[in-house]
């Protein structure tokens, strides 16, 4: 390999840069500790993968960065030791992904970046303690950290992405500094300023008091006027209520929750908009009054939403997406509810797409002719109502 030095040795074998400051990539090596000479400042993409015997990894002072895919798929690999703190460190994507068997992991008091997939399907992973200066943590970077319980995230911390946390299925609390001016947490649950961001996947799993959790729940929507994209993916609530103070749902935010049963929205919501994918997934979900106010119904809002049997929507919706109930097998009726004055308004070009041919849309008898020119390729389902 050109502008490197490869070190041939009786038991080990690695290439670096000529400068000896990055590891390029590790060939073989007889043992099951691996400590990296103490010139190097980075572990280059993919330089340790797929070295499925390693079960401890020593690394030098003067690191400052791990490429990516650096230990990726080092399914033996158990402990990371650091020996210094003193560097700024950044983590690229994928660095420990499917490191099955690493139960806990000491970072540098100066990491800063955790990137995407970093510790995905760790899955022995138990408890982890972000240090005060990780600034941003990327998409799915505990994806499938199976047995991770709790993590603290540290005072500096700025971006979490809304899949952060996805697939984590045994996380129950979301830990944040106290001088963290960007993120808190109340009893588990993530915030961000005044939006609830993300509920650990197993919030209220494995417990004898649901009701208090749900509790906890509704004490800190009452905190919000907003729920983030994905905030609930994947979750096991079975039930929720919005309150009205609560002004806008993110896309996706309970998509995946496929315990969840019924969705109330307290009188004189805020919401207008039921956004992109917002309930899909959502398999058990039987029953669900789209709130008044309520003016647009997104794209595969309710996508495989296979226990719904009616859908009532106010007189406030003006588009309807084409996909918005793809895969509801089981829906049999879509209601609209009457105007009370003033006209209605559907947008041209907003259309229902039955879900099955036994679905009815049932409209009031006063605005018969309105609906039949709107959605005109439905009207042999339609029921009019007094």
């Amino acid at each position: 390999m050109e502008n490197s030095i490869t070190i041939n040795e009786l038991h080990l074998c690695y290439t670096i840069s000529p400068d000896g400051k990055e590891l390029i990539k590790y060939h073989w090596h007889n043992g099951d500790i691996i400590e990296l000479p103490a010139s190097i400042e980075s572990v280059g993409p993919f330089a340790l993968a797929n070295m499925k015997h390693i079960k401890t990894v020593i690394l030098p002072i003067g690191l400052n960065s791990i490429g990516k895919g650096a230990f990726c798929e080092c399914s033996s690999l158990q402990s990371i030791v650091f020996l210094g703190s003193d560097h700024k460190l950044a983590i690229d994507k994928q660095a420990f992904w499917k490191c099955f068997s690493l139960e806990n992991i000491n970072l540098p008091k100066k990491t800063t970046v955790i990137s995407d997939r970093c510790f995905e399907d760790c899955r022995n992973l138990q408890t982890l303690i972000l240090p005060d200066g990780v600034q941003s943590i990327g998409d799915f970077a505990f994806k499938g950290c199976n047995r991770l319980t709790t993590i603290f995230i540290g005072k500096d911390t700025e971006h979490i992405s809304k899949s952060t946390f996805d697939f984590a299925c045994s996380l129950s609390a979301i830990l944040v500094h106290k001088d963290n001016s960007h993120f808190s947490t109340y009893y588990g649950i993530l915030l961000r300023g005044q939006n609830l961001f993300r509920i650990p996947e197993a919030f209220n799993c494995n417990s004898d008091t649901p009701k208090k959790l749900n509790n906890v729940l509704k004490e800190a929507l009452s905190k919000c006027s907003s729920i983030h994209e994905g905030a609930f993916h994947n979750t096991n609530i079975k039930y929720s209520l919005i309150p009205n103070n609560i002004s806008r749902i993110g896309y996706e935010a309970f998509e995946g929750c496929k315990n969840l049963q019924e969705i109330h929205f307290q009188n004189q919501s805020k919401i207008t908009h039921i956004g992109m994918r917002t309930f899909a997934n959502c398999t058990n979900l039987k029953l669900i009054v789209i709130p008044v106010g309520v003016g647009i119904i997104g794209y595969k809002a309710f996508e495989n939403c296979a226990s719904i049997k009616a859908i009532y929507l106010p007189s406030s919706v003006w588009r309807i997406h084409m996909e918005a109930f793809s895969n509801c097998n089981a829906l049999k009726m879509i209601f609209f509810s009457p105007v009370k004055r003033g006209n209605r308004h559907i947008e041209k070009g907003s259309r229902i797409i039955l879900p099955n041919n036994n679905c009815k849309i049932i409209v009031p008898l006063e605005e018969k002719d309105f609906f039949e020119e709107v959605f005109a390729k439905n009207t042999e389902n339609f029921l009019l109502e007094k």
